[in-house]
């Protein structure tokens, strides 16, 4: 955390060098949803965006290709919508909506993301050096669907992650395991090929944080500290199920041994900046994320960081439309925690490109 407040510190300096005259912003215009200020009374707001990151546009370096050892993240492309709604004067309500198709080894995976959360204001002064706190509260769920690992390469790959050392490999569909083969075949002689399929993949999260804000002439700073549970939920086997051969191999390398269904603790601290220049809004997010987690073996890194950057053009009082790029030191892991386990390699950088509009109904 001692990198963290470093960070901090600088960029508050930063600021307060550039700014010291208050002025009103428009903050309900603007892409982040991480700031202190609660939205106007009555007011909805509808953003949609759209997601890409691939080989012709990977402007992070991203994409990878999976190799004999791990399964890492490849392509990906999505979108979303925020609805927003302010209840009252000291208090907002926030929803997300994000759906993202990653090419995972040589198979797809499909994360729904479900997002909800409540924002209150607590203090608003225009006197004092912060001039805003808030209070979020919120929940959230991602779902992917069933993943199908049918390559040697990968397969082998996920063998060796999930019990490494167990000299347990499978080649054209044979299954070998400390001088033991053996072949599948159904009743009429057809060789069958095993593979393994990663099922009910699914995270719930509960959250809170606590941001404190302050404006300046043209801008505004948000300093926040938060704290999730995270628990998650995965299935992992071998097909076909049931089958003799399969499970007497797999009862051998002590698959009872390990657990995919885990519970984790993950603490944040994050800044949100905004600055208006020439009728163009620049916002930068950063987030720094902790996690405690009781998985043993896992591959992945502990924290990680994570930049949003976009750049929005206001057409007319209500209509804004942006681009902008997510940034990761150590992949999706703090977006989809279920990818975060010992069978698939995530804390590799990660990142995309975004784009959408805002528009806001005013009454």
């Amino acid at each position: 955390m001692n990198k963290v407040g470093k960070i901090l510190n600088g960029a508050l300096c930063l600021v307060l060098s550039s700014y010291s005259v208050y002025s009103d912003i428009n903050i309900n215009s603007t892409i982040n949803d991480i700031y202190s200020l609660p939205l106007v009374k009555g007011q909805l707001s509808f953003k949609a965006s759209y997601y890409k990151i691939s080989n012709d546009f990977d402007i992070f370096g991203s994409v990878k290709s999976s190799t004999e050892n791990y399964v890492l993240i490849g392509d990906s492309s999505g979108g979303g919508f925020r609805l927003s709604y302010g209840i009252s004067e000291y208090a907002s309500i926030y929803y997300n909506f994000d759906y993202l198709d990653i090419d995972l080894g040589d198979s797809s995976l499909k994360n729904k993301k479900n997002d909800l959360f409540a924002r209150v204001n607590l203090y608003q002064n225009d006197d004092f050096f912060i001039n805003s706190v808030s209070f979020d509260i919120g929940y959230k769920i991602n779902k992917g669907s069933d993943v199908e690992i049918k390559s040697d390469l990968m397969l082998n790959a996920i063998i060796r992650s999930v019990f490494p050392g167990s000299h347990f490999y499978i080649y054209d569909g044979v299954i070998k395991y400390n001088g033991f083969s053996g072949s599948i075949y159904d009743k009429n002689g057809n060789k069958i090929y095993p593979f393994i399929k990663i099922e009910d993949l699914e995270d719930r999260t509960s959250y809170f944080r606590l941001l404190f804000g302050k404006k300046f002439s043209s801008g505004m700073i948000d300093f926040y500290f938060g704290y999730k549970n995270i628990n998650i939920e995965t299935n992992f086997n071998v097909y076909p199920k049931n089958n003799p051969v399969i499970q007497e191999t797999l009862k051998k390398v002590g698959i009872d041994k390990v657990k995919f269904n885990k519970d984790e603790k993950v603490i944040v601290a994050g800044l949100s900046y905004l600055y208006n220049l020439n009728d163009y809004i620049f916002e930068l997010n950063y987030e720094y994320s902790k996690s405690d987690r009781d998985v043993e073996n896992s591959l992945n890194s502990n924290d990680n960081h994570v930049f949003n950057l976009t750049v929005s053009k206001p057409l007319n009082s209500n209509f804004i439309v942006y681009v902008g790029g997510a940034f990761m030191l150590n992949g999706l892991n703090a977006d989809i925690p279920y990818l975060y386990n010992t069978y698939i390699k995530t804390d590799e950088k990660y990142g995309y490109f975004k784009l959408g509009f805002l528009y806001n109904f005013t009454y």
